[in-house]
């Protein structure tokens, strides 16, 4: 398996938009393949979800995510753990959200975690470093604390994608949903 780092990612990202692939496009594909191994790991049907979106593209996918799972049949709440989002691209996968998917800052999210049978953190991507928001580590602990699956897109917020520090409090994924790179010698994903 090839790891590759943060600019080896935003490299294969402008070569992608280049080629003529746009950011939403890639958005939707890395939500769509985030919701197809989610479902493959359960059923969704009624299940109740929990999805925590950042601010910026990794949120992007999340929002995503969350319409895809609750067209699956999943009862989701996303959890906005920055507020609003922030990005263009961001806004605009909130803004294909449907109605029937609860949204609740995160603060108020403590009983939706709580009774969550499924939990994705969309929170921070690659580009992430140094240490979580002093205020989202009551949120990230009780998730961890929870007996949901817990899924991370790209790698779990709070660690660095160079490196793998852990500074503070970090999702603990049980699976992480990596995406981006195809080896044409060996076709394997990383």
């Amino acid at each position: 398996m090839r790891v590759l780092t943060a600019a080896e990612i935003r490299g294969l990202e402008s070569c992608a938009v280049e080629s003529g692939v746009s950011m939403e496009t890639l958005m939707e594909n890395a939500g769509a393949e985030v919701a197809a191994a989610v479902t493959e790991k359960m059923d969704v049907t009624g299940k109740k979800t929990v999805i925590l979106c950042g601010k910026g593209n990794n949120g992007g996918d999340g929002f995503v995510i969350a319409r895809l799972l609750s067209k699956a049949g999943a009862k989701v709440t996303v959890v906005l753990m920055q507020g609003a989002p922030a990005s263009a691209l961001a806004k605009q996968a909130y803004d294909k959200m449907h109605k029937g998917i609860d949204i609740m800052l995160a603060r108020a999210a403590g009983k939706a975690i709580d009774k969550a049978d499924l939990i994705v953190d969309a929170i921070f991507g690659f580009s992430f470093h140094g240490r979580m928001p002093q205020a989202m580590e009551p949120v990230i602990a009780r998730a961890n604390a929870s007996k949901a699956l817990r899924v991370s897109v790209d790698l779990p917020s709070g660690a660095e994608c160079d490196t793998g520090a852990v500074n503070g409090a970090c999702f603990r994924a049980r699976h992480t949903v990596c995406l981006l790179y195809t080896s044409d010698a060996a076709d394997d994903k990383a």
